[in-house]
């Protein structure tokens, strides 16, 4: 994956090593990434991506493990491309926010579960959450599993970003709520969670997300210099 541009007159790496199995296939709405080495990606579009079409976004962005959130908002968007792979999207992230990292945020009683896939005989698809007692639940556009994570898309305008590793069923990653539940719009690192694979396929699995911190919304951030560029 190549990123280019800058955030707080910081230049960004040209290209983002990463494996070939990792969460980057484009979607028709949202695109959702994240390496094994802390850099955690969430782009969601408005609206479904026609094959020229460009369509307005927003998105999320760490860049490493205890490095502060950025968010992308006005002058964010989608664009198809013609890459390696055929028909693709690419994106654009501007107007952004800087967040406070994962460790400035603060500690919650927060859980929530999540199914993935689109035929999942082994848990319930979609989402749910609970905070001091209100529950929420939502359907999931989900991507398939890889050996570094999943990612989904939550309701209309929520994110959903687990990463974890085949060697320690222990996960990560970010999750952000959509406006129609508790806590509208807040930013929260998973800081804990575990995996439960299908056995004896390993096809399937579900999630609990058990140690969720709280970052906060993207109008208690700073607004901050820059553009990211995205290409898969």
């Amino acid at each position: 994956m190549a990123l280019t541009g800058d955030i707080e007159d910081v230049a960004l790496p040209s290209c983002v090593p990463v494996s070939a199995d990792v969460t980057g296939e484009m979607g028709r709405r949202y695109t959702g990434f994240s390496n094994g080495d802390g850099l955690v990606l969430f782009v969601l579009a408005t609206n479904p991506v026609g094959s020229a079409d460009e369509v307005d976004a927003r998105g999320w962005l760490r860049l490493e493990d205890g490095g502060p959130w950025f968010h992308g908002g006005e002058g964010s968007s989608v664009i198809p491309y013609r890459g390696a792979r055929g028909s693709d999207l690419g994106f654009t992230l501007d107007g952004l926010t800087r967040m406070p990292a994962c460790s400035e945020g603060a500690p919650t009683n927060a859980t929530a579960t999540y199914c993935p896939g689109v035929i999942n005989p082994f848990c319930e698809i979609g989402f749910s959450f609970d905070l001091d007692g209100e529950t929420y639940s939502t359907g999931a556009e989900g991507a398939f599993l890889t050996r570094h994570g999943t990612h989904a898309a939550l309701g209309d305008d929520g994110a959903l970003v687990i990463s974890y590793s085949d060697e320690d069923d222990r996960v990560g990653g970010m999750l952000v709520l959509p406006h129609d539940g508790p806590d509208p719009g807040g930013l929260y690192c998973v800081a804990g969670g575990t995996r439960t694979l299908e056995e004896p396929t390993g096809l399937n699995a579900s999630f609990v997300l058990d140690t969720l911190v709280r970052v906060g919304r993207v109008e208690d951030g700073t607004a901050v210099a820059g553009s990211v560029e995205g290409r898969f």
